[in-house]
């Protein structure tokens, strides 16, 4: 292959883009991506019996089950592909830094434990095991935000990368299947009877699926490397906590931020990557975004319908499906596409009506189309909390590709190590043992805000950052006319809650829909983004050690690339006897 360990000349700017040097994924498909084209109906569909009777992508390589074990043969089985292939020495993996993201991380494996205040596992549980298996660097970040917690695990890894803060990055997507989240979406009314049909009028929701990806990521290409990350963004859209709005405004604010961030312009774009879960509003929401920014002709390409929708993993295992593809310069179509499509022809001719609609709510990439005529490929994710995300990649194998060593990358020259000044700060404690129907009356008389079925994590929180808001300096800075960045860590998420939905499935029962949404990893970041109006970064992550150094190293490099003018960050903790929540806002210390 052509040297690739220069710049990228794009236009007359010239950025250095991180590459993907070795990955890795299962799915319902097995490895990889091999057997994508036996797919080629759109899925095939499995079905469980359950504890629902629904369709279900599981991974076919291990039975289904709930556990620990399940859950860690199934991660190394993917990592230790990714080490072998590219022939890992022990040096080199202490020098690398682990970033996953996951939704439901080990929820499923979870058991309760009676006679326990805290039986839920910490958030960054998995990663402590995994840092630990194979010697990888002690810095390691683990994120959650729904859907989006890959791409921004992507994001943020990319963006440590290519400033030098992180040597390689080990990028994990990962979800596994448990009864919580089968019975939460169903609970939300979105499961699909008929298939996962992205973007069909005729679409009747999803199908969910699990899922492991990894990428490996360098500022140093090597022989097999086919695709690099430019850049991306993600911002909170406090519309809903389910949805976002319907005219794809605030998704495409991020589409828009991840391509300028890039150094490109729509323009460049010639295939998007869509999320695409066949729920009815949030295909609505995307379609009329990518037309908002890119009108009707760029064509998109989604692979839910392949493998299911596989929440927080897909950002990463999405990816790491592309990136076989483009080596095999296949472009998946699902059957349904083609059969829709060729049942409009069928009809419109005989209606002598050439201007038919095609069924779809967007162009759907041909069968035909080489990703060699492709340069730029823009890869879109929402989630649940109002998370969207998006990411631009270059197609290394592109015919066009030009290449210079001419120019610096600017983001390489970022200095991180600049200090940052803190403006204010606030805590909040109280008592554990508080019930959040108290704690909801004591905080509500407290700010004056609706704080209705919120729950215990949630409303600690919100008191934090009102008394912080209180602040007169807090006050002058006029913070509405600022671009805010909202960075939240816990040693867990909303103790109560979860463990309480853990006894119900324990127990056989149902899950209430605003129970399952409040679960969500940045659900308590949204209320947060939606009282304050804090319309940018909106970050969770999961820490047990050196919380507050690794989130402020995240927000750092926000600050330093000016992609924030200030950063929020909301520190929670807890044991049996205190819940804290810790506050602070602060920008970059002139220089």
């Amino acid at each position: 292959m052509h040297d690739i360990n220069k710049v990228v000349l794009v236009g007359n700017q010239a950025l250095a883009p991180v590459f993907i040097i070795g990955s890795a994924s299962l799915s319902v498909l097995g490895q990889g991506a091999a057997n994508l084209v036996t797919y080629a109906n759109g899925q095939t569909l499995h079905r469980l019996a359950q504890p629902l009777n629904c369709y279900y992508q599981a991974i076919p390589l291990a039975p289904i089950e709930e556990s620990y074990q399940r859950i860690y043969k199934l991660l190394s089985e993917v990592i230790e592909q990714v080490i072998t292939e590219q022939s890992l020495t022990v040096e080199q993996l202490a020098l690398t830094s682990l970033f996953l993201g996951s939704s439901s991380m080990d929820i499923g494996a979870v058991v309760s434990q009676s006679d326990q205040a805290i039986w839920l596992s910490k958030l960054d549980r998995i990663n402590a095991y995994l840092v630990k298996k194979y010697g990888l660097n002690d810095l390691h970040f683990t994120f959650s935000t729904a859907c989006t917690s890959s791409s921004n695990a992507l994001i943020y890894a990319t963006r440590l990368v290519r400033t030098g803060e992180v040597k390689t990055a080990l990028v994990i997507g990962c979800e596994f299947y448990n009864q919580l989240t089968l019975k939460g979406f169903n609970s939300l009314e979105l499961l699909s009877e008929q298939g996962l049909h992205a973007f069909s009028k005729h679409r009747d929701g999803m199908v969910l699926g699990e899922g492991v990806g990894a990428l490996l990521l360098s500022n140093q290409a090597n022989d097999e490397c086919c695709l690099a990350i430019m850049d991306g963004y993600s911002s909170c859209d406090s519309y809903s906590l389910t949805t976002t709005e319907e005219d794809g405004s605030k998704i495409s604010e991020v589409i828009v931020k991840s391509i300028k961030l890039s150094g490109i312009t729509a323009q460049n774009i010639q295939l998007i990557k869509a999320h695409g879960t066949a729920s009815l509003a949030s295909d609505q929401a995307e379609a009329n975004a990518l037309e908002r920014v890119f009108g009707k002709k760029t064509p998109a390409l989604a692979l839910k319908p392949f493998i299911g929708h596989t929440l927080g993993a897909c950002g990463v295992l999405e990816l790491a499906l592309l990136v076989d593809l483009v080596k095999q310069d296949i472009m998946p179509v699902p059957d349904y596409v083609q059969s829709l499509d060729q049942d409009v022809i069928d009809k419109s001719s005989k209606k002598h009506n050439t201007e038919a609609s095609t069924g779809h709510l967007l162009t759907f990439v041909s069968a035909q189309q080489s990703f060699k005529n492709i340069d730029y490929i823009l890869a879109n994710h929402c989630g649940f909390g109002g998370n969207n995300a998006a990411f631009v990649l270059k197609n290394l194998t592109a015919q066009n590709t030009v290449m210079s060593i001419d120019k610096p990358n600017a983001h390489s020259k970022v200095n991180l190590d600049v200090d940052i000044d803190v403006i204010a700060q606030n805590f909040v404690e109280y008592d554990a043992k508080l019930s959040a129907k108290v704690l909801r009356k004591q905080v509500k008389q407290l700010t004056g805000f609706e704080v209705r079925r919120m729950d215990s994590f949630t409303l600690i929180a919100l008191q934090a950052l009102h008394d912080l808001f209180e602040n007169e300096q807090v006050k002058s800075l006029n913070l509405d006319k600022n671009q805010l960045g909202l960075y939240g860590v816990g040693d867990y998420f909303s103790v109560a809650l979860l463990q309480s939905l853990v006894l119900s499935i324990e127990e056989g029962e149902d899950v209430r829909p605003l129970d399952f949404i409040s679960s969500v990893g940045n659900s308590a970041n949204f209320y947060l983004a939606k009282q304050f109006n804090i319309r940018g970064v909106n970050l969770f992550t999961g820490a047990s050690s050196e919380a507050i150094e690794r989130t402020q190293k995240l927000a750092k490099t926000d600050l330093a690339l000016g992609i924030v003018d200030y950063a929020i960050l909301v520190h929670w903790q807890q044991n049996e006897d205190i819940s804290q929540c810790a506050v602070s806002l602060f920008k970059q210390k002139a220089l």
